[in-house]
This record gives structure tokens, C-alpha cells and sequence, in this order.
């Protein structure tokens, strides 16, 4: 390497941002949490559904989705 400089290979690749909101009770008026996942787009359909894929960004129980995205966007 010339003068010393170590160089990083970086890999850009496509990502899938799902957004969810859940509840602990079925009428989904309580305990409402909203919450954003990320998996990587370009795994194969089989690899993209494995648990371990599958990124977890945020959950909150009081900001909407919508409002979440700000500072996800910020964070990428």
C-alpha cells in the first residue's frame, strides 16, 4: 500500500425498511407500540425471511412511524 494508507473495502446494498405497529391486546387500542425493521434486499427471497436478517431499528410506544423516520433517515 502506498504511504501506509489502509485502504476499507465498502459494499453498497439495498435495503427493505418495514414499518409495523403492534399491540399486547387484540383490538389494538392498548399497548400500541410502533416499530421500523430493516432486512437487506438483496439476499434471496429464502435468506431475506431468516430471523437473522431481519434488523430490529426502533420501537416506541408514544411517536408514530411517521414520526420515527426522521431520525432513522438521519442515522443510514
Amino acid at each position: 500500500m502506498s504511504g501506509g494508507k489502509r485502504l476499507k473495502k465498502v459494499r453498497v446494498i439495498p435495503l427493505n425498511l418495514f414499518s409495523d405497529d403492534t399491540s399486547g391486546n387484540t383490538s389494538k387500542k392498548w399497548n400500541k407500540f410502533d416499530s421500523w425493521s430493516m432486512v437487506p434486499a438483496a439476499l434471496p427471497l429464502a435468506e431475506r425471511n431468516k430471523r437473522e436478517n431481519t434488523f430490529l431499528l426502533c420501537v416506541h410506544n408514544r411517536l408514530s412511524a411517521i414520526d420515527m423516520l426522521a431520525d432513522i433517515v438521519d442515522d443510514l
